[in-house]
């Protein structure tokens, strides 16, 4: 069954939870950020404070801070450290994970020193009241902000964050205000700025410039930028001079450039109202849903520039071909902050003990998308074959996703071999051949001699007498049981002896039979003394 974005949720109510290329994404950027040591925030942290817990961090540390309101003020200290909730790629948490700054100062507020291994993940940030930043004030810092909720912020210059000259990604800006200044979003921030969403946000007073975004001069890309307003200038976006391309700049108002004012000419955007002079704008309503995904008739789909390595807001890989027609650059990278995505279900299973890689159950995967499958077996199984939509052993193995498909991963034991074998006359239990065992069992053999033999010894796996004797099958073994003659009984004893030994010594005793009679010839060598 093909799904797109239509039930997918958004943040602040919003959004849908984030899928395990998200997540695996986000491991290996904290891993990069060579954390050295974990401490914990919330009701059975390390912390009750998150300060507390920056204090006490040093850099190269992770805090991880458990969902709860968090009525602080926090500074950073200059320290390069991951601060981040329990999950920044679920929404879920990142709504309830609050750092309330209850308009004491600016919620976050950086030294300025923070490099890009400093970073900020999974928050939501609100009730800033700063001179800068009422949400984040950068004051010049790289740290990496990523995947928060930042809302109802004010300030005199980015409401949201100011000079913040990191990346700033895959965030949601809502309903920020200036009162008297430049910014209602972000003021001063001179870093890349992608797949986030400002929608609602404000620049006040007799001169409000930027409702959104103001005087940031790094490359802006992948957004989209909705619904903000400014009281003089750029109701969007004021004196941005870096690279604009591949956003969504809709509905905004002021009374001069109500989507751009004094910015650089944006290309590959989907603008409200009119081209502004870039290559490849579109003019189209943008036919976003309630959660800031692009419909399916969406003229945004496909009609962008490639950006290399950047995945969309929720960690959907670009591009995805959604209509099969030449649009933008042919690249086929949708413009804002979501891909679209038709998705087919790749439901994987296991037979035996093992497992395999997606994990058992429904995975969504692009349509189109070849994905690799990987089977493991437990401790002493191996793998067989795969059945399904998957045949053969190859291991791992690729699935072109051009419908939903199923697969399955089929162990088996290992198993070892033990042969018998037999010199002489008996038999064993198991009997004499070769014999197939789990690797690890134990085998009792035991040899039984024919009459008129009897157990010698054992030869190959086991040396010695004992019988029966038990193996362990970790290897491929062999045993051999040999038997030998018994000895002959003694002969009778000679007739007329008392006590059953001969009468005469050295008798000399012939029998022959000539017809039916029995002649007997004794010849006397020496009497008996």
């Amino acid at each position: 069954m093909s799904t797109d974005h239509t039930s997918q949720a958004k943040p602040m109510s919003i959004v849908r939870p984030a899928n395990a290329l998200a997540s695996i994404v986000f491991l290996l950027l904290v891993a990069a950020s060579a954390v050295a040591g974990q401490i914990t925030v919330g009701p059975t942290g390390d912390y009750q404070c998150i300060q507390d817990a920056i204090d006490a961090a040093s850099s190269g540390d992770e805090i991880i801070v458990s969902p709860r309101t968090y009525a602080e003020n926090i500074t950073i200290n200059g320290k390069n450290i991951v601060l981040r909730s329990t999950d920044p790629n679920d929404w879920a948490i990142a709504e309830a994970t609050v750092i309330d700054g209850t308009e004491s100062g600016s919620v976050v507020t950086f030294a300025g020193s923070e490099t890009a291994a400093c970073m900020l993940a999974g928050f939501t940030i609100k009730n800033g009241l700063g001179g800068w930043g009422g949400g984040i004030d950068g004051n010049g810092a790289h740290a990496t902000i990523r995947r928060n909720i930042v809302w109802g912020n004010k300030s005199n210059r980015g409401a949201g964050a100011s000079e913040c000259h990191g990346t700033i990604e895959s965030s949601f800006f809502v309903l920020n205000s200036v009162g008297y200044g430049d910014g209602g979003a972000l003021y001063q921030c001179d870093g890349t700025i992608q797949n986030n969403s400002f929608v609602g946000n404000s620049a006040n007073g007799a001169y409000g410039h930027g409702g959104a975004l103001a005087v940031c001069a790094g490359t802006i890309q992948n957004n989209v930028i909705t619904e903000n307003t400014a009281t003089y200038k750029g109701g969007g976006l004021y004196a941005c001079s870096g690279t604009i391309r591949n956003c969504i700049v809709w509905n905004n108002s002021a009374p001069d450039g109500a989507q751009f004012s004094s910015c650089a000419t944006p290309t590959f955007c989907c603008i409200s109202d009119g081209t502004h002079g870039g290559a490849y704008n579109i003019t189209s309503n943008p036919q976003l849903d309630d959660y800031f995904h692009l419909n399916p008739a969406s003229p945004c789909v496909d009609a962008g520039t490639a950006v290399t390595g950047l995945l969309d807001f929720e960690g959907d890989p670009r591009p995805f071909d959604g209509t099969g027609e030449p649009r933008g650059d042919g690249s086929d990278f949708d413009i804002g902050p979501d891909e679209y995505v038709i998705w087919q279900t790749l439901t994987t299973a296991t037979s035996g003990s093992g497992s395999v890689d997606p994990p058992p159950g429904p995975n969504p995967c692009p349509r189109g998308s070849s994905v690799t499958v990987t089977a493991s077996p437990a401790n002493n199984w191996r793998f067989d074959h795969w059945e399904g939509d998957l045949t053969g052993s190859t291991n791992p193995a690729s699935v072109v996703m051009d419908r939903d498909k199923s697969v399955k991963a089929v162990f088996s034991k290992i198993t070892r071999t033990l042969t018998i074998s037999v010199t002489g006359s008996g038999s064993t239990t198991p009997p004499a051949g070769t014999h197939t065992y789990d690797i690890g069992a134990t085998v009792t053999v035991e040899a039984t001699p024919a009459q008129g033999w009897l157990f010698d010894r054992w030869q190959g796996a086991l040396l010695g007498t004992t019988n029966p004797v038990t193996l362990t099958m970790d290897t491929d073994k062999s045993l051999e049981a040999v038997f030998g003659e018994a000895d002959p009984p003694p002969p009778p004893p000679p007739c007329g002896s008392k006590d059953g030994r001969a009468a005469y010594a050295g008798l000399v005793v012939a029998l022959w039979a000539t017809g039916r009679r029995r002649r007997t010839r004794i010849k006397r060598t020496q009497p008996v003394k």
